[in-house]
C-alpha cells in the first residue's frame, strides 16, 4: 500500500530545500513536479532564479529544457506514421535536402586522427527509426572530439546557432550500426515540417501543445516569458554556481526539434502525463492512438546498435549515463530500460534528459510521471528525489 501524499511532500520539500541551501555550493533553483494518472501529486521548488534578485524559482519557472524537446518531436514524427504520411522504415532522404547525398567519414582511414579525413557513400538509408533513435550516424559535432575539429576546420555552426547551416555535418557511422548521441531528431523535425508544410511550433501548438494546455512551453520567447526566465548556472572547478550568458537564442530562425524549447516544470508535466494516460488528454482527446502510443515507448534499435547503445552507457560520468550498467533499448520517444533500477523503476521505464539540468521519467506499470529541474549536485538530488517518491508512491 502506497503512502500519503502529506509524507511525500515532506520529504521531496526537504530534499529540494536542502539541495539549495548552500547557495553557490548547491543547486541554485530546482522545481520538481510528479504526477500519476489522476493527476498531479506534488509540485514543489526551492532556490532562487539568481543570486543578485533572490526571486524564488518555482514551478512557474521558465527554464530552457534543451534535449527535452526531443520527445514532443518525437510524438509529431509518430503522428506522420499514424496518419499515412510516412512509414517508419521508409528513406527520408527526398524529405530533407540536407540527408540527399550524406557523405560517410571512413574513422578507419590512416589519417583519421589527424583530422584528415576521407569519404565514403552511405550504404545504408536514413529512416525515421535511425533518426528518433540516435542510430543514423549524423552525430552531435560539439559532442565528440573529431566533431569539434570537423566543424572548426569546415566552419559548421552549432546546432546552437538554430539554423539550417548546421546541418551539413558528415555521417560518422553507417545508420542502424551504431549508437551514438546526435542531430537525427533535429533531422526528423525537418522531415516533420516537410510532411506537414508547416513550421514546428505551428504543428506543436496544433497537435500537442494546444490540447495539452502547454501555454509556457515555446520555440521565441514571449516578453511575459521572458520575465520568467531563470538565469542559466554553470559549476566551476571550485565548487560554485556562477551565472552564464544564456546558450539558447530567445528568438530563432528555425524550430530545432532536438534542443529549441523552453518550458517551466508545471507545463511540462502535461506532457508527462499524457505519456502516463497512453497518449491521451486527462479529457481523452487521442494525441496519439493506442498502438501509436505502444511503438513509440518500445525499444527500436537494430541489433548492431543497441549493443553499441549498452556498451556506450556502462560508463560513468556522463548525464546520459544514468545507472550505468543497466540493461536498455532506445525507443522512439526516449531511453527505456529492460530490467527494474535500484530506485524502484519498473521494467519499461522511459527517460530522457536536457543539458540544462532538467530530466523526464515515465514509470506506466507503477504510475509515476517525474519532472524535476549532469551537475554533480543535480544528480545527487535527482537520486534521491526518485527514492523518496518510490517509496512512498510504489513501495
Amino acid at each position: 500500500m502506497s503512502g500519503s501524499l502529506s509524507e511525500l511532500k515532506t520529504k521531496l520539500d526537504a530534499l529540494l530545500a536542502g539541495a539549495t541551501a548552500p547557495g553557490e555550493a548547491g543547486v541554485p533553483g530546482v522545481s520538481l513536479v510528479v504526477v500519476r494518472r489522476g493527476g498531479t501529486v506534488y509540485e514543489g521548488s526551492a532556490g532562487v532564479v539568481d543570486f543578485e534578485s533572490g526571486k524564488s524559482f518555482t514551478v512557474d519557472t521558465v527554464v530552457w529544457i534543451a534535449s527535452m524537446t526531443k520527445a514532443m518531436t518525437s510524438v509529431a514524427a509518430l503522428q506522420c506514421i499514424e496518419r499515412g504520411l510516412i512509414g517508419l522504415d521508409d528513406d527520408v532522404s527526398p524529405l530533407v535536402p540536407e540527408l540527399r547525398d550524406v557523405k560517410l567519414i571512413d574513422r578507419t582511414a590512416p589519417n583519421f586522427d589527424a583530422g584528415e579525413y576521407t569519404f565514403t557513400p552511405a550504404k545504408e538509408k536514413i529512416t525515421l527509426r535511425r533518426l528518433l533513435t540516435h542510430s543514423n550516424g549524423l552525430i552531435y559535432g560539439h559532442a565528440y572530439p573529431h566533431g569539434v575539429q570537423y566543424m572548426i576546420r569546415n566552419q559548421i555552426p552549432s546546432v546552437k546557432a538554430a539554423s539550417r547551416a548546421a546541418f551539413k555535418f558528415p555521417s560518422f557511422h553507417e545508420a542502424g550500426k551504431e549508437w551514438h548521441y546526435g542531430m537525427g531528431i533535429d533531422y526528423a523535425a525537418l522531415v516533420v515540417e516537410a510532411l506537414q508544410h508547416d513550421r514546428l511550433g505551428h504543428i506543436f501548438q496544433k497537435e500537442i501543445r494546444g490540447p495539452l494546455g502547454m501555454d509556457a512551453t515555446v520555440f521565441n520567447l514571449t516578453p511575459q516569458l521572458l520575465e520568467r526566465k531563470s538565469t542559466l548556472f554553470q559549476r566551476q572547478a571550485d565548487g560554485k554556481a556562477v551565472k552564464r550568458e544564456d546558450e539558447w537564442p530567445h528568438k530563432v530562425e528555425l524550430d530545432m526539434g532536438g534542443g529549441g524549447s523552453w518550458s517551466t516544470a508545471r507545463d511540462y508535466a502535461k506532457f508527462v502525463r499524457m505519456l502516463l494516460l497512453g497518449g491521451k488528454t486527462p479529457s481523452g482527446q487521442e494525441v496519439l492512438a493506442p498502438a501509436t502510443y505502444a511503438l513509440g515507448m518500445s525499444g527500436q534499435l537494430e541489433p548492431e546498435a543497441k549493443e553499441s547503445c549498452n556498451e556506450f552507457h556502462k560508463l560513468e560520468g556522463t548525464t546520459l549515463s544514468k545507472f550505468p550498467g543497466a540493461k536498455r533499448d532506445y525507443a522512439l520517444i526516449g531511453m527505456v530500460f529492460e530490467e527494474p533500477l535500484p530506485t524502484g523503476r519498473a521494467t519499461g521505464s522511459v527517460q530522457w534528459a536536457g543539458v540544462a539540468n532538467c530530466y523526464w521519467l515515465v514509470d506506466a506499470k507503477k504510475d509515476i510521471g517525474v519532472l524535476p529541474s549532469g551537475d554533480p549536485e543535480v544528480q545527487k538530488l535527482l537520486r534521491a528525489v526518485e527514492l523518496a517518491i518510490y517509496e512512498v508512491l510504489a513501495p
